[in-house]
């Protein structure tokens, strides 16, 4: 997996706050271009990409992180926490967007939904901010840097299983 590796090289945090770019991106894209009369290759050809790499790195990035940080058991606590909220965010974003754009939808809604866009980049642009601060997850430890784990286990005398 692409984010995997990407993960161990750079860090969770520098992913999630990738992921919040680009889906603001392709959100803005999508709120500048966004017609009444649908145009594919304008509107959506070119934010689809953007919006589904930026989702693909902010969503579930954290969730690795959120088990990552957790050791051992209580990792699924971490997991279920950073998973439920993104859900109540999820249920919060679904009421402002009701909210902002009301019941009746019709061609005069276009600006509804552009505040709508709007708001949602500018949200991910707050993901973007708290991922730049996660740590980079370099220098936490043996299981993290990879080359902390021979001078402790020196230091203390254990012998390191030897590798081919």
């Amino acid at each position: 997996m692409l984010t995997t590796r990407a993960a161990q090289r750079f860090g969770q945090g520098p992913l999630i706050a990738a992921g919040g770019v680009l889906f603001a991106g392709g959100t803005v894209w999508f709120a500048i271009f966004a017609s009444v009369t649908p145009d594919y290759v304008r509107e959506l050809l070119p934010s689809s990409p953007l919006t589904g790499a930026g989702v693909g790195l902010a969503l579930g990035t954290p969730v690795a992180a959120g088990v990552h940080a957790v050791p051992g058991h209580p990792a699924a606590t971490g997991s279920a926490l950073v998973n439920s909220v993104r859900q109540i965010s999820a249920t919060i974003g679904i009421a402002v967007l009701v909210a902002v754009v009301g019941s009746h939808v019709d061609a005069t809604s276009h600006h509804d939904f552009r505040v709508v866009w709007y708001t949602a980049a500018a949200l991910s642009l707050v993901t973007s901010a708290a991922g730049a601060q996660l740590s980079r997850g370099r220098g936490q430890g043996p299981e993290r840097t990879g080359t902390a784990a021979p001078k402790e286990a020196e230091a203390a005398g254990r012998a390191l299983p030897q590798t081919p």
